[in-house]
Order: C-alpha cells, then sequence, then structure tokens
C-alpha cells in the first residue's frame, strides 16, 4: 500500500477559532501566520507553501480535497499522526470525518500514535503509571474508532497496522519519554 503521512494539527482562527501547526515556534525557530512577508503571504511553519493555502484539518471541504488527491495519485490512503484522544476533542472530530470521507473514496487509514504524548505534554500525568494508562487509553480509543470506521488498513487483511512515533528521552518523574518493550507487549495482550 502507499499511504500518505499527514500531521494533524492544522488549525486557523476562521475555522476552529485558534492557530495550531502554522505557527510551530521553538527555540530554534518560530512562525506566526499573522505576520506576512515580503511576498504577502503569511509566515507558516512550512517547507512548501500549500498550492491551497494555509488550511484547516477541521474543515471538510479541505478533507474532501485531499481524498480526491489521494484518490487521483493512485495512493490507498493516510497515516494520521495522533497524540490525544480524550484531551483533543477536536482532533478526534478531525478523525472521524476524515474517517467518513475516507470510506466514500475507499481509502484506508493508520494510525501512527505519539506516544511520547503523555510524557512530554501532559502535565497532569505526574507518574510513569499514570502517563502509561492515559497512553493505553489514547490507543485504545484511537483504534476502536478506526476500526469501526471500516478503513482501518490491516496487514494481510487481518492484523491492523499501528504505528508508534517516539522519540527517547528521560523525564524526571516519568522515566523514558517512549511506551517500553514491555509495556507495549502490555498493551498487545
Amino acid at each position: 500500500a502507499v499511504l500518505g503521512h499527514a500531521m494533524t494539527s492544522f488549525r486557523t482562527p476562521m475555522y476552529s477559532g485558534s492557530w495550531s501547526g502554522w505557527n510551530y515556534s521553538n527555540a530554534q525557530v518560530s512562525h506566526n501566520p499573522c505576520v506576512r512577508d515580503s511576498n504577502g503571504r503569511p509566515d507558516i511553519a512550512s517547507v512548501c507553501y500549500p498550492s491551497v493555502g494555509y488550511y484547516d484539518m477541521n474543515d471538510p471541504k479541505l478533507i474532501e480535497y485531499h481524498c480526491q488527491c489521494l484518490k487521483m495519485a493512485c495512493m490507498d490512503g493516510i497515516i494520521f499522526d495522533l497524540g490525544f484522544y480524550t484531551m483533543d476533542p477536536q482532533t478526534v472530530s478531525m478523525a472521524r470525518e476524515y474517517l467518513n470521507i475516507l470510506a466514500a473514496y475507499d481509502l484506508k487509514a493508520v494510525i501512527c500514535y505519539e506516544d511520547k504524548a503523555h510524557w512530554i505534554w501532559d502535565n497532569g500525568a505526574t507518574t510513569r503509571a499514570m502517563a502509561l494508562q492515559r497512553a493505553y487509553d489514547d490507543m485504545d480509543n484511537w483504534l476502536s474508532l478506526f476500526l469501526d470506521s471500516g478503513t482501518q488498513y490491516s496487514v494481510t487483511g487481518q492484523r491492523p497496522l499501528f504505528l508508534l512515533f517516539s522519540y527517547e528521552d528521560m523525564h524526571p518523574q516519568k522515566g523514558i519519554t517512549c511506551l517500553l518493550p514491555n509495556e507495549i507487549e502490555d498493551w498487545l495482550d
């Protein structure tokens, strides 16, 4: 299967009420879509300026456009970069809309779960056990949503393909900022 990888955080104030993704900043870079460059285009966090302009992943018209492009390119579907489930209802809503439209185009979907989410970005998960349980809950919820949609891509038609987007760093209270092999095995069991 040929699948595109979609970062799912792109939102605009015009559609979702605030910027997300396009305004990505860290110690090395800073982006502000409210600031225009010399060509009059907004300063967005993107290597290439999208031909449709900056967009909102919650916009059903954009989702339809993305699915049409995938189909015309003879691709099989999308890998969705996902983190929080319970803590991010906008992303859950976006995923549902994508899954509905993907199904209409006979396209497939794959989860790429950011297992570092509860270690790095969830200040409410103060221990590894809390971060681990929240990650398991997220993974269960995402997988259930995708399987129920009928669009989840499966390897050999049986096992759902489920990816992890990890990097190893150390958190003082929670340890390594990703699922360990035995923790993945526990979830699979």
